[in-house]
């Protein structure tokens, strides 16, 4: 059995966690991008294997990176990390949008979501706008 010193512990951690605006959309995009693979994966499986096998690989590493990016902010600083970060979350988000777009692909516009608000959280409000509005 837990003291209540040990539980408010735990809770307080928790809550210091998802205080940071980061962690919060960390696990938003988690959820995103892994209902947009099983979704792509269940109803895409007609379009040719140049564009599914592709767009099933892209999402899967989109979700590794968001799964680094804390860790490549303590090993390399926020600056550094948020560019590579958000360079190949572009990237990817392009490269998914060319080879994946279809009639029934409906996604898209939430992992620009994703991308958006964490450009927003990690670059800053004027510079994350601009990325949301360059994708």
């Amino acid at each position: 059995m837990m003291s209540s010193a040990q539980q408010t512990g735990w809770w307080q951690r928790l809550s210091a966690y998802f205080n940071n605006g980061q962690h919060t959309l960390m696990m938003a995009a988690y959820a995103v991008i892994t209902v947009a693979l099983v979704e792509y994966i269940l109803f895409h499986r007609y379009l040719p294997a140049e564009r599914f096998y592709p767009v099933i690989v892209l999402l899967s590493l989109l979700l590794a990176l968001n799964a680094v990016w804390d860790s490549l902010q303590l090993r390399w600083g926020d600056v550094v990390a948020n560019r590579l970060f958000f360079g190949l979350s572009s990237l990817i988000f392009l490269v998914v949008n060319y080879l994946g777009l279809d009639e029934g692909w409906t996604f898209l516009p939430f992992i620009l979501f994703v991308v958006g608000s964490q450009a927003i959280i990690g670059l800053g409000i004027w510079p994350g706008l601009l990325l949301s509005l360059l994708l």
